[in-house]
Formats: structure tokens, C-alpha cells, sequence
């Protein structure tokens, strides 16, 4: 039965950010059913660019976290000053990262993709591709110090505003300059990642100055950005370090998988992505209601109230618990609807069909994760879910080479070995939270 004292939170702050990662996921999965429609090779080349990208910028996505988990606790201390000062050191500081990450992509964007395995033309589309998107990076900062912004105070709503805006102007420029419609040249894969980038810019115009909301009980201030401390960002990274190499760890070892597909065949990456983002339907309610317990659990840490958290996170669990449900009878009977979205190919949707079924059964511990790291997190023990990635993207990575060169099991193997690593740390993370939310353990925090 869920709790009504805390489902109206976990609605309240996770809605609007369920809302915007789902409009962000339609946002992609249209792009890939663009450029699906022109050409298969152009999945395998987004799937590439687009993981390889991803990763080299969620350790900053990682940053926020730990400024949104500083900004919740210091909110529930009712210490708004000191909350401001570190959103100033971490925009500063975040935004001259993000510039290195770009300059490193800039001049080494072919040298990366073939240690990836790539040649050909598929090589050829993923730099065509990245060569325009890799812009994007220099906007990461603001991105990520804003979302912390809003999550840290528990007001998700101008999330979900700039997603829609960038929602909208990349599908309409992805028809428009993919297709070469309104008298625009046909620009095919590079049309895509223009609308993208142009998309990201658009949002960014309204995130960024809704975050000096005077609404907001810790906002972004010009005087806070004009005397960032490092000293303030050192704590940043003290939280967001943890959580940062979680996500990259995670985003490393989906990477490694994805060079597996691409020694599987040309189109295994392809198939790969088709169904990851699928699966991320699912998945997005699952991080939203994370990042809801995660600001929840940060403020009752603050308020020194943690007696709490465990049933914050039993009611999000049930929540979560129900979206898998459904999302894995939608999976295992009707796999093909999902894969006729993005592909008429009768041998792709063939071999998507049974990875689907594997998926659906991805879903549960999954969601276990999530939810439970978020409550860990919100607490401040970022150094526990470091320790479990670490773990969980070895095994992952052995487990999926063993599948696919030792057994020679294909997508299927990559597939079961998420599967596996899913399992058991959901298993791990439950018996460390249950013990740290046991009252002799809240008492001595």
C-alpha cells in the first residue's frame, strides 16, 4: 500500500522530471526513426557517436548530482546562502571542464572511434555526425548546474518546459533538414545532429534564466558566479566524484558492449541502441522517481530526520515496481511493434525480438537499483554506489566478452550478461540500504 505522506512528494518532484526525460527520449527515438528510414548503417553511426559522447560527458551530469545532493541538504538546513555560493562555484567551474572535454573530442574524434572498432562508412557517418554535435559539449555545464538547481530545491517544472521546447525544434528541424524539406538541402545524418544541437541551444535559452529564479529558495545569482570559490566546488567533488565515476563506469562499460555488437556484425550496434532506447521508456520513470528520493533523502539528511528515508524508498519502489510490470508484458508480447518504429527490415526485426524479451526481464532489477541508489545517494554515500558500478561494469564487460567470443551466444549473450549484473546489484545495493536505515545506524549518522 503506498504511503500517502510521501507518494504526493515523489509525484510532485518526479512528475515533471519523468515528463522531461521522456520528452528528451521521444526526442532521440524520433531521430533514430528518421534516419532509420534512410538508412540502417545510420543507427549503428548514431549509436556510436551519440554513447561515445555521452560518456565522456556524464562524469559532468555526475557533478550536478553532488550539487544537487549539497544544494538539498543545505535546504533542509536552511542554509540558502552557503546553497547559492556553491552554485556559482559549480557553474564556473563545470563550464571550464566541459570546454577541455570539447577540445579533446575536437582534436581526437577520429582516433577514438577506431579504437572503437569502427571503419568503413559506418566510420565515415559517426564522425559526419559528431563533428557537428560535439558543440553540444560546450553547453554542459550550464545544463547540468541548472538541472542541480531544480532538483536540489525540489522544482522540476522549467526541466520539463525546456524539454518540450527542445522536443520540439529538433523534430521539426530533424524532417526539415534530414529529408531536405521548406527548399532546405537534404542533409541526411548531418541534418540530424544540426537539429539536435540547434534543439539544445533553444533549451538552454529558457533553463538557464529560469535558474535566477527569485521562486527558487537557492537560485543562481550573478554575485554568486562572480566569487566562485574552488574551495565551494571542492565539496562538489567531493559528493559528485563518487556519483561521477559511477556514471561514467556505467556509460564505459554500455561503450565496451557496444564495441562487442560491432564485432558481432555492422548492424548489431544498430540493434543494440534500437532496443536501449526502447528499454529507456521504462527506465525514465525509474530515474525520475531516483532523482525524487535522492532530493527527498538529502533533505530529511539535512533536517536530521533519516528515519524516514526507508519509507521514501519503499513507496517508490512500489511505484517503479508497477511501471515494470506493465512494460515487460508490453515486451514480451508485442516486441515487434517496437521495432517496426524504427526499421522495415524483416532481419532486424527478427533479431530485436528476442532481445526484447531479455530486456523485459531487465526491468525489475533495474528499477531496484535506481530507486535504491537514489536513497543512498540522497544520504551522502555516493562512495557505495561507486564501489557497486565498479563491480557491476567488470563483471558486465567479462561476462558479455565470455557470451559472445567464448559461447558464442551473439546480441542475446550481451543482453543476458546486463541481465545478470542488474540482479546481483540489486541484491547488494538492498542489503547495504536496509543496514544503513536500520535505527541504530540512523542514530549514529
Amino acid at each position: 500500500m503506498l504511503k500517502s505522506s510521501f507518494t504526493k512528494p515523489l509525484i510532485k518532484i518526479g512528475t515533471p522530471v519523468f515528463a522531461s526525460l521522456v520528452i528528451g527520449q521521444v526526442q532521440r527515438l524520433t531521430d533514430q526513426a528518421f534516419l532509420g528510414a534512410v538508412s540502417a548503417e545510420y543507427l549503428s553511426a548514431v549509436s556510436n557517436a551519440s554513447f561515445s559522447i555521452w560518456t565522456s560527458i556524464s562524469f559532468l551530469y555526475a557533478l550536478g548530482t553532488g550539487t544537487a545532493i549539497l544544494l538539498s541538504q543545505k535546504i533542509g538546513e536552511k542554509n540558502y546562502s552557503q546553497g547559492e555560493s556553491i552554485l556559482g562555484s559549480s557553474l564556473l567551474y563545470t563550464s571550464l571542464i566541459s570546454a577541455l572535454v570539447f577540445l579533446g573530442w575536437f582534436l581526437g574524434d577520429y582516433l577514438i572511434y577506431t579504437l572503437m572498432g569502427l571503419d568503413g562508412n559506418v566510420l565515415l557517418l559517426t564522425l559526419k555526425y559528431s563533428r557537428i554535435y560535439m558543440y553540444s559539449i560546450l553547453l554542459t555545464g550550464f545544463f547540468t548546474t541548472s538541472q542541480a538547481i531544480f532538483n536540489g530545491n525540489g522544482q522540476n517544472k522549467a526541466m520539463f518546459v525546456s524539454a518540450i521546447i527542445r522536443s520540439g525544434v529538433n523534430i521539426f528541424l530533424d524532417w526539415v533538414l534530414i529529408f531536405g524539406k521548406l527548399g532546405f538541402p537534404r542533409m541526411g545524418i548531418e541534418g540530424a545532429a544540426l537539429a539536435t544541437l540547434i534543439a539544445d541551444i533553444a533549451g538552454l535559452c529558457y533553463f538557464l534564466p529560469a535558474a535566477f529564479s527569485k521562486t527558487l529558495l537557492c537560485r543562481l545569482s550573478s554575485a554568486s558566479i562572480k566569487h566562485a570559490q574552488f574551495a565551494k566546488f571542492k565539496s562538489v567533488v567531493a559528493i559528485g566524484i563518487p556519483a561521477g565515476l559511477e556514471d561514467l563506469l556505467w556509460n564505459v562499460g554500455n561503450l565496451l558492449l557496444i564495441r562487442l555488437c560491432n564485432s558481432i556484425s555492422p548492424l548489431a550496434a544498430g540493434i543494440y541502441s534500437l532496443v536501449f532506447s526502447v528499454s529507456m521508456i521504462p527506465a525514465l520513470a525509474f530515474m525520475a522517481l531516483g532523482s525524487a528520493s535522492t532530493t527527498l533523502s538529502g533533505i530529511k539528511t539535512g533536517e536530521k530526520n533519516t528515519g524516514h528515508i526507508r519509507t521514501i524508498i519503499r513507496t517508490s519502489l512500489l511505484m517503479s515496481s508497477i511501471v515494470a510490470a506493465v512494460f515487460m508484458v508490453l515486451f514480451c508480447t508485442v516486441p515487434d511493434f517496437f521495432s517496426r518504429i524504427f526499421t522495415s527490415d524483416l532481419s532486424v526485426i527478427d533479431q530485436s525480438r528476442n532481445i526484447f524479451i531479455i530486456s523485459a526481464f531487465i526491468l525489475l532489477p533495474k528499477s531496484g537499483n535506481m530507486i535504491f541508489g537514489g536513497g543512498i545517494r540522497g544520504m551522502g554515500k555516493t562512495r557505495w554506489m561507486l564501489y557497486t558500478q565498479i563491480c557491476g561494469t567488470v563483471f558486465v564487460v567479462i561476462a558479455g566478452y565470455l557470451m559472445v567470443v567464448v559461447f558464442k551466444t551473439g546480441l542475446a549473450g550481451v543482453f543476458t550478461a546486463m541481465l545478470l549484473d542488474e540482479l546481483i546489484r540489486v541484491i547488494i545495493n538492498r542489503v547495504y540500504f536496509r543496514k544503513k536505515t536500520e535505527p541504530e545506524e540512523v542514530e549514529a549518522a
